[in-house]
Order: C-alpha cells, then sequence, then structure tokens
C-alpha cells in the first residue's frame, strides 16, 4: 500500500491551516514598517538641522519629510485594515466625537499649512457615541486627508459635526454626522454611497468606509460643482 498522500489530502489541507490570514500579513506589515520609516523620519529632521541655510537641501528635505508622512498615513492604514479583518477587530468603548474632531483639525492645520490650507471644524461639546476611538480617528484622519489633497492652495477644509435627530428632542438623535470637505462648496447632486469621487484619497477612504460600517453606519459622498464632500454617519 502507498504511503503517498493524495493531491488535496491532509498534508494540503495542513498547509490551509498554517497559511496567515489576510488580516495578520497586513498586521505583520504594517509593524515591519514603522520602524524603518521612523528612522528615515529622525534621519530627515537631523539633516534638516544640520544643513539649516541650505535652501536648495531644504526644500528637498521638507518634500521628503512629506513623502514620508503619507507612507506613515499608509502604514496606519494597513494597521487599520489589520484590525478590522480581526474578529474582534472593533472595540466595544465609548468614542468622544467632539475630541476627535479637535485633535484632526489641530494636526491637520499643521500639516496642510505649508500648502497654503486652513482647516476648521465646528462641533458640539461632549458628543460621544459606542464604538472604537482608534478607528474612528484613523477614519476622520483619512478623509481629510483625501478632502485636502483635492484642494487648491487657500482653500479652507471643514469638519463639521452634528447629531442627526429623528425627532425634536436632542436625546432622540439616532445618528452623528462628520461632514468634511471645501469651505463655500453645497450639494449639487444627492449623496451616494460611491467612493470613486474621492479617486485623491486612495486607501484611506476605503479604511474611513470599512470603519463607517463595521460600526454600523455608512459612507457618503456629496457631489458639488468642486470637489465633492464626504459625510461618515455613525449610530449612537
Amino acid at each position: 500500500m502507498s504511503d503517498s498522500v493524495p493531491a488535496g489530502g491532509p498534508a494540503a489541507s495542513s498547509d490551509e491551516e498554517q497559511a496567515p490570514r489576510p488580516g495578520e500579513v497586513l498586521e505583520r506589515a504594517a509593524h515591519d514598517l514603522k520602524n524603518p520609516l521612523a528612522v528615515v523620519r529622525s534621519a530627515l529632521e537631523w539633516l534638516a538641522v544640520e544643513l539649516e541655510g541650505r535652501e536648495d537641501a531644504l526644500d528637498a528635505i521638507r518634500d521628503a519629510t512629506t513623502a514620508g508622512e503619507r507612507l506613515v498615513a499608509i502604514v496606519d492604514d494597513l494597521d487599520a485594515l489589520a484590525r478590522l479583518d480581526r474578529a474582534a477587530g472593533v472595540a466595544a468603548g465609548t468614542i468622544d466625537v467632539t475630541a476627535i474632531v479637535g485633535m484632526a483639525t489641530a494636526a491637520s492645520a499643521s500639516r496642510f499649512a505649508e500648502r497654503g490650507l486652513s482647516i476648521v471644524s465646528s462641533a458640539p461639546a461632549d458628543l460621544r457615541i459606542p464604538g472604537d476611538t482608534d478607528l474612528v480617528a484613523r477614519a476622520v484622519h483619512a478623509l481629510v486627508d483625501a478632502c485636502a489633497r483635492g484642494a487648491t492652495s487657500g482653500a479652507s477644509i471643514e469638519i463639521h459635526l452634528r447629531a442627526s435627530c429623528a425627532g425634536a428632542r436632542p436625546d432622540a438623535a439616532e445618528h452623528v454626522e462628520i461632514e468634511i470637505g471645501q469651505v463655500g462648496t453645497s450639494a449639487s447632486a444627492p449623496a451616494t454611497f460611491a467612493i470613486d469621487g474621492l479617486a485623491s484619497g486612495g486607501l484611506g477612504v476605503y479604511v474611513a468606509q470599512r470603519v463607517a460600517r463595521a460600526h454600523g453606519g455608512s459612507l457618503l459622498v456629496i457631489p458639488t460643482t468642486t470637489m465633492p464632500r464626504v459625510l461618515m454617519r455613525l449610530p449612537r
């Protein structure tokens, strides 16, 4: 009797069981990328100090620093996707959405100041919902980045947080809505679920959509006469 194992038999099954899940691969990739990226960023900071006064060199360093920040954002997006692919990817907690909007506004204002963009926001005090703070924060940052990358110098990007009420009473609010877009734009067509209109958003917009769905919410794109606006709706 032959001891050989037929194709697709126990040995093949064993190999399949040992193969890492896609989410695990993403998690490992994000972890492996963080250390070399941190070294690159530190080296650029050192060079900026050492080459002070050399405008030609500093311009190249600023470009490299901006590219490095973009790479860090992509790694953060991969990390978020890995968490979403895990069975318990969404942590059960309480999200201070007001604080997330405030932090996203401050961080983005600093990052895009050199491009001549301003970031403004409006939010009610102490608006909280159930869910995963880290994932929702990542989604908001990604959407602000997507809108800012499509804006021209001198534009203002606004983040507007509000409670969507089912009735007249504030405690009847069913959702919170985070709307992001360029100041002065208004809807030219009904909102849709398509994210194709935010091609400049890349991976981050896909992550934001996944985060919204994982929380039982949605991500809508609002067409305007210029650049689209985005609306993330999350249940309370």
